[in-house]
């Protein structure tokens, strides 16, 4: 390893990549406690499996950038400039009580790693996922807040048309839907498909930037086709929910919600490979 000298000690240099896994590190740390910390210790393994896994591939993806063929260069003061002002930016928002910090903080490390694609290892990929995780978790809830009561009549209404299908008895008004045993439920953003969509994106985006492949224009029938996937399995869910409480628990809160997490990750990355595997790189990523 390189060494710094230092009125004539050797100190060991700290490579470039463990200076922006320290980045990495304090991001996936403060999401995730930021997510978990309202809810009972208890409840933790359930929200992380059912709520966190795009989130916890997006970061797996930036690890395996910054650890793959890593930067063994000795870090140099901009390294250390940029994480020394991701720890205030995390601090500053804790102590105001944004919620919107790590997303706003991401976008700026996206622009940060595009900026330094030619001196930095994989800045592009680095930048692509930490990009997507802005969208998740700033833009997408933005646009969603302006146009929330189109997304949901909308929804209300597929729900209805899909279920009907399976011979699934639900009827929808404006925003609330009733099942065949008089249960009514209202759809708001944490339920919407809307939500899964920007999920969607994301993990179609770390995905993609864990083999080093750049978005392009026709990814965006992928983005569509997982789309209608999620949509339809969502659809589906609601209707699922309405029998009686008991089944809205177990599908909104209990195991069966977990499930429906596990299979829309396993729709995001099935699609997801399937669409990158064409290229033949995957395998020698």
């Amino acid at each position: 390893m390189d060494v710094v000298k230092d009125a004539g000690t050797t100190i060991p240099a700290i490579p470039r990549g463990h200076v922006h896994l320290a980045v990495w590190f304090l991001l996936l740390v403060h999401s995730l406690i930021g997510r978990l910390a309202p809810h009972d210790l208890t409840e933790w393994p359930a929200m992380a499996a059912s709520t966190n896994l795009m989130l916890l591939m997006a970061f797996l993806a930036i690890f395996h950038l910054l650890t793959d063929r890593a930067d063994t260069a000795p870090a140099r003061r901009g390294d250390y400039v940029l994480l020394v002002l991701t720890v205030l930016a995390v601090a500053a928002g804790g102590v105001f009580g944004s919620i919107y910090d790590i997303p706003l903080i991401m976008a700026a490390l996206a622009l940060y790693y595009f900026s330094r694609h030619a001196r930095i290892r994989d800045a592009r990929s680095v930048g692509l996922v930490y990009m997507a995780l802005f969208i998740n978790g700033f833009a997408a809830p933005l646009i969603f807040m302006f146009y929330k009561d189109i997304f949901l009549i909308g929804e209300v209404d597929l729900a209805v048309r899909l279920n009907a299908l399976i011979g699934i008895e639900i009827s929808g008004t404006g925003t609330r839907i009733s099942g065949e045993s008089g249960l009514n439920l209202r759809m708001i953003g944490a339920c919407s498909v809307f939500s899964n969509i920007s999920y969607a994106f994301l993990g179609f985006a770390s995905v993609k930037a864990f083999f080093r492949l750049p978005l392009k224009a026709g990814d965006a029938g992928i983005l569509l086709l997982l789309s209608f996937l999620l949509m339809v399995v969502n659809s589906l869910r609601l209707g699922l929910m309405t029998p009686g409480w008991s089944a809205y628990e177990f599908w909104h809160h209990g195991d069966g919600a977990i499930l429906i997490s596990v299979l829309q990750m396993a729709l995001i990355c099935v699609v997801s490979l399937g669409a990158v595997t064409r290229t033949g790189l995957p395998w020698r990523a």
